[in-house]
């Protein structure tokens, strides 16, 4: 496996705060996070406006659902990756914490405040999956709740967020569980998860249960990429063929949680074809490409704000009307002027939030660890001259 480490010339090392490189990094990988992120932006995009054949076109190729997916595989992955390394639980939560929480509480903050400008009545041959963003509750108490991650209403990609969280206790035990599992076993309790995703995806309050599949699948990574039937599966062709799918899936709206577990069986299909391949899809180690999954995390919690804000911009200046007449127009300059904003934000958040974040706990573990180790110096009996 490739664990390509931070090096003087990555786009983000030039930053005064030095990156805080977790124990597994794949500069693809990383790379791919980012081209995910993006997907939900230009998805999301493409749902501003009422159904159109240019929208329909594209909108399985950028399928925002089908990037949070990948997101949790993935994780599943990286993490349990780490935890195979250090299983000590309370570093983990901290790290996972910090990690979280910082971008969390401040894309809720530019939320709030994007929420009160754009708020007022339905605006026409908008869609009503954005006219929801123009009576957002901002109250004090929707403002606790989202804080907390027990609602996500105010800044809506946070549910994915929320999920991440409910998984962080469940996680080390399931790493330590997996260790005695069979792979006959495995695929068992596979089934189990995806057959509670079916039953309960469709129920808000259940998603955080109803997403522990896409994490195992994860977490199974390297039984799987062990296996010698499974081998052929993380070739160019069959992973061409999976996505081409996954696309014809999207386009004729395959049943959700089917189309979720499909997704998550593709996006691990992927994520082993790349770090089994050390020579394969070079592109993906662009520096830009890396950058962009750098701060893939806070352009995917800013993305949204941002979008909703471009979008109420738009229906302000233009001409009323104008976005039912030339609908792809509008849209494809709604996506590019969102991401151009978009990014610079990521950048400074990853800079100014993320990056403290982690370090801080880094400082608060070595800290920790220094007081541990004097502690033990000190406990051990002095000999006697």
């Amino acid at each position: 496996m490739d664990q390509t480490k931070l090096r003087p010339g990555h786009p983000i090392s030039a930053l005064p705060l030095s990156r805080v490189v977790p124990p597994y990094y794949d500069q693809r990988l990383q790379s791919l996070r980012g081209l995910a992120a993006l997907s939900v932006i230009i998805g999301h995009g493409l749902i501003v406006l009422p159904p159109t054949l240019f929208a329909w076109a594209i909108s399985g190729i950028f399928e925002q659902d089908a990037a949070v997916v990948f997101f949790y595989v993935l994780s599943g992955f990286v993490l349990s990756q780490s935890l195979r390394r250090d299983s000590r639980f309370f570093p983990f939560l901290l790290r996972r914490l910090a990690r979280l929480l910082p971008v969390l509480w401040a894309s809720l903050a530019a939320a709030i405040v994007v929420s009160i400008v754009v708020a007022g009545p339905p605006i026409e041959g908008a869609s009503d999956w954005y006219n929801v963003y123009r009576s957002v509750d901002t109250s004090l108490h929707a403002i606790v709740m989202n804080a907390t991650a027990l609602s996500w209403r105010i800044n809506s990609v946070m549910w994915s967020v929320q999920i991440e969280l409910f998984v962080i206790p469940l996680l080390p035990l399931a790493v330590l569980g997996t260790r005695r599992v069979t792979p006959s076993q495995a695929l068992i309790i596979l089934g189990g998860m995806c057959v509670l995703a079916v039953l309960l995806l469709d129920h808000i309050e259940a998603r955080p249960i109803a997403y522990l599949y896409c994490f195992y699948i994860g977490l199974l990574l390297p039984k799987a990429a062990s296996a010698r039937l499974l081998q052929p599966f993380f070739r160019p062709a069959p992973v061409l063929v999976s996505l081409a799918v996954t696309y014809v899936f999207s386009e004729v709206h395959l049943y959700p949680p089917c189309k979720h577990i499909v997704d998550a069986l593709v996006s691990a299909q992927l994520i082993l074809y790349v770090i089994q391949s050390p020579a394969a899809v070079r592109f993906l180690h662009h520096p830009s490409l890396v950058l962009l999954g750098d701060v893939s995390y806070s352009l995917y919690a800013f993305g949204q704000v941002t979008l909703t804000l471009v979008a109420y911009a738009m229906f302000s200046v233009l001409p009323p009307g104008s976005w039912g007449d030339h609908p792809a127009v509008f849209v494809v300059g709604l996506i590019g002027l969102t991401i151009a904003l978009a990014f610079p934000i990521a950048v400074a958040s990853f800079r100014w939030i993320e990056l403290p974040g982690m370090a801080l706990a880094k400082s608060l573990l070595n800290r920790d660890a220094a007081r541990s180790l004097d502690q033990g110096q000190k406990a051990l009996p002095t000999s006697q001259g």
